[in-house]
Formats: C-alpha cells, sequence, structure tokens
C-alpha cells in the first residue's frame, strides 16, 4: 500500500539537504542560528526514515524529560497524529512508537547520563539528538561509538545532532564539524573523516518562520553583536560557550581514604522543597592539593538536609553556608533561620564568602593549576562544571538546574582559598586566563578559516522520496 504523507509534511530546501545525508554520513550536525527548524526536521526525519526502512531502530533524544514531552513528544502527536492506529501504535509508558513494518520509535531524555547509557544499549541504526549542545562531550562521543547496523540493506548508520552555539560541547562541535582541528582527532577518528558532515542552517533558511513570524526575526537582529552573531548568523565561538573551560577529566580522581591529619571542611548552598540543597565535603593535603571528596543534594526541608548530613558523620565540621541561612526576616516578620535549624542538629556554620567573581576566579585557577580535583564520585558536581555556560553580560555563569553544586564548589573554594602546592613556582602561570586566552585565540584562528565541507548531494539510487511510504 502506498501512503503519500506530502500533505502532512513540508521540508524546506535545507531540511531536505540534511535529510538526504542521513543513512550516507555517519555523524552530522545541522543548525547553527536559531529559528532553522532543527526541532521539526528532528521529529520528521525519525518518522520518515522509520516508515521507509521496515525494521529500523530510532531514537529520538532530548536532554530533560519534561522539554521531550512537551517539545518533542507532543509535536510529533501534532504532526502525526492522525496516522496512529493506521501507521504506528504509541505506548506511553515505555515512550515507543511500534510502526507497523517492524520499526520501533524511541523518544529518550538523558536527565541521568548513566540511565540513558543502559536505555540505548541495543543496536540502533539512527540516533536523533536535538539540542545536543546541553549534552557534555563526552555523552555525545559515547554515542558515536554506539552505532549499528545489522539488517537495513544500504544504510549506514547515522548520529544526528541538531546545535546552537554557546553550549556545554561548543568545543566538540567546532573542532570535529565547524572548522575541523584534526590535531585534537584520534588515529581511529582520522581515519573515517570523510564521514562528519556539518549543514549550517539560519532562520533565513526557514521560510515558513519567516512568513509566520517575522517578529522573531528583528528580535534576533537586534540582539548584542555577540548574541547576534551567534543566534542570528550561527557563527561558532564568539560565544563563550564553557564557562569551567580549565576543568577536564583530568581533575577527576577515583576516591581515596582521607589522613586525618588533612584540613578538612564543608560548603552549603542552601536551596528548598523545588531547588536543590548542595553540601560539598573539602579537604587539602599539606601540599596545598584540594579535593571534594563527596556530595549531598536534596529536594527537601532544611531540617531533612541537616539530618542527611549528619548522617556522613563529622556533624561539628566546619562548614560554610551561603548568607540566605542567617536571614532572619520575612515580610518584616522575625523567622526562624536555617542557621537555628542546623544549630539544633549539632551543626554549626558560618557565612561563606559569596563574592561570585573572587569565588570563580578562584575555581578556575585552581583546576587550571592542578591545585583542585574532585572525587569520581561527586556525579552532580561534575554534570554541574561540565553543563555551565558563561553570562552574556558578566563574569559569571548563567543560571541552570544544577547550579546550586557550582555555588557551593564556589563557597566552599572562596572561604579556604586554593593553595598553590609546595614545590611549584609560577614562573609562566598556567592560570585560567592563561588558557582561556589560548582557547580564543585558536577559536578566532579557526573562524578566519575557509571551511570547505566536500558534499554529494545528488539523490542516492538507494533513497526513498522523502514524502512517500511504501
Amino acid at each position: 500500500m502506498r501512503v503519500n504523507l506530502e500533505h502532512l509534511v513540508k521540508l524546506h530546501p535545507k531540511q531536505e539537504e540534511a535529510l538526504r545525508a542521513v543513512g550516507r554520513y555517519s555523524y552530522i550536525l545541522y543548525g547553527g542560528a536559531r529559528g532553522g527548524g532543527k526541532t521539526h526536521l528532528a521529529i520528521v526525519l525519525a518518522f520518515i526514515a522509520a516508515v521507509q526502512f521496515p525494521g529500523m531502530t530510532v531514537v529520538i533524544m532530548r536532554r530533560y524529560l519534561d522539554e521531550l514531552r512537551r517539545v518533542i513528544i507532543k509535536r510529533f502527536f501534532e504532526i502525526f497524529g492522525v496516522l496512529e492506529g493506521r501507521l504506528y501504535r504509541y505506548q506511553k509508558s515505555t515512550r515507543t512508537v511500534f510502526f507497523t513494518n517492524g520499526s520501533t520509535l524511541y523518544f529518550v531524555s538523558a536527565d541521568e547520563p548513566e540511565k540513558a547509557r543502559k536505555e540505548l544499549g541495543a543496536e540502533v541504526q539512527l540516533y536523533i539528538v536535538d539540542e545536543a549542545n546541553t549534552f557534555p562531550e563526552d555523552f555525545l562521543v559515547f554515542l558515536k561509538g554506539s552505532l549499528r547496523n545489522t539488517r537495513i540493506p544500504n544504510w549506514k548508520p547515522t548520529l544526528f545532532m541538531t546545535a546552537n552555539p554557546g553550549g556545554v560541547a561548543d568545543s566538540f562541535f567546532i573542532n570535529y564539524f565547524v572548522s575541523p582541528n584534526y590535531s585534537v582527532w584520534t588515529e581511529e577518528e582520522l581515519r573515517e573523516k570523510d564521514e562528519y558532515l556539518y549543514i549550517p542552517a539560519r532562520v533565513y533558511d526557514n521560510p515558513t518562520i519567516l512568513e509566520n513570524d517575522p517578529q522573531y526575526v528583528r528580535k534576533l537582529e537586534s540582539l548584542p553583536e555577540a548574541l547576534r552573531r551567534a543566534w542570528l548568523d550561527g557563527e561558532w565561538g564568539v560565544y563563550e560557550g564553557r564557562f569551567f573551560e580549565t576543568f577536564d577529566r583530568s581533575r577527576v580522581v577515583e576516591p581515596f581514604a582521607i589522613p586525618s591529619s588533612w584540613l578538612r571542611w564543608r560548603a552549603i548552598d542552601l536551596g528548598a522543597l523545588n531547588h536543590w540543597s548542595v553540601c560539598l565535603w573539602f579537604a587539602r593535603s599539606p601540599e596545598g592539593v584540594t579535593y571534594v571528596t563527596d556530595e549531598l543534594g536534596v529536594k527537601t526541608t532544611w531540617s531533612e538536609f541537616a539530618a542527611k548530613i549528619v548522617e556522613r558523620g563529622d556533624p561539628h565540621l566546619l562548614t560554610y553556608a551561603d548568607r540566605h541561612m542567617f536571614v532572619r526576616s520575612v515580610g518584616g516578620e522575625t523567622v526562624q533561620t536555617a542557621q537555628m535549624v542546623f544549630a539544633r542538629h549539632g551543626i554549626p556554620v558560618v557565612m561563606a564568602n559569596d563574592d561570585r567573581e573572587y569565588g570563580w576566579r578562584l575555581v578556575l585557577d585552581g583546576f587550571a593549576r592542578g591545585a583542585l580535583y574532585i572525587f569520581a564520585n561527586c556525579i552532580r558536581l561534575r554534570e554541574a562544571l561540565e553543563r555551565a555556560v558563561v553570562h552574556r553580560t558578566r563574569f559569571d555563569i548563567q543560571r541552570f538546574e544544577l547550579d546550586d553544586y557550582v555555588d557551593a564548589l564556589r563557597y566552599g573554594i572562596a572561604s579556604q582559598p586554593v593553595q598553590l602546592p609546595s614545590g611549584k613556582t609560577e614562573e609562566a602561570p598556567p592560570s585560567y586566563v592563561v588558557e582561556l586566552k589560548k582557547l580564543r585565540e585558536e577559536r578566532i584562528a579557526a573562524r578566519e578559516r575557509t571551511l570547505v565541507v566536500a558534499r554529494d548531494m545528488g539523490e542516492p539510487e538507494e533513497y526513498v522520496s522523502p514524502y512517500v511510504w511504501f
């Protein structure tokens, strides 16, 4: 039976170019500017691949479950809902689409990277990662190694990613797609360098939004220069991206027993029932190297938070806390402070140094000089360090879901400043200033080079029309 989908799906030329490349290249990055129709393409691409290639397994991913439901799944049914019961059935409990031709489409979120890794262990012919710049680089690299195909003839397993500049994986996309820097590629990656394809897309490539929402374009055109170049023109590297650029995997170490002679303390960032309350444990060696040894993050009452800290031991450990723990009145009325609650649990707290710029500079410098490390069990702290992005107007981070973890880190370091490990001198300090300056210079140089991507975009002989399902 021949079912014509043309009345449901309309792709503009840039999106059709991307569709024809899927199944022919292994790794594709689509996007750059905002408004290029990335999410719409991701949903349509997942559906078309599943219906045109019987037995295919497709995964479409978004970083957070609420966004997956609100943006991806909702839009999927707005477009293809009329075909439910004819071409597919949907299992809501597992967020899975089962097609009548044997294909399967999974909607997956990656709120917890380890959970997503377990979900994606099976053979997948097409991964689609929407807003891929919200994922840490190591997760995207993991997906690259998970593509497999043993049952779809003439199909090359594909990782298809959409992204805008200004996220945690900017350097990955620049080095591998936008302006390939082969000096950072592995030998295996170099052997398949022709499998990487970058398809830039701007709002001007999307006639639908130009016609239906011209005000959106005017908003992009009126942005400050750096954001305008990134979000309107799709220019990579002008937006700083990751804030903690001096933090990498070398600063994560396996846990070890802390000698009793080492200086130890804690730092707290206080949240509430709908926001993380975070406690981090610190230890410093006699040589001056600081380690974050443990983390606790909860969304609960102050009293329960304090009780959970006590359960970890050392209730009288020196504890620094943000100023909100010492607030005495709300609306002019005297109330119980968090400091009082913690005191009843045997946890004395002192006010942390909360100078944001001072604290961030110490953290960045600590990572750059090898004077600050985190234990591998501090999973959410590591994710927060990888996800934090630069504030567009000042030396600070933009607020995000896990910012309480890095705020607690800042309190702990600013209140007990990182020292230079003994035996080291600073003839030419490898501080964050040097590191960031070097990265910026490399990005400027990369932008000045002309990117030439060889594409054979002729219609593949084995490819089916994007608007027809047989």
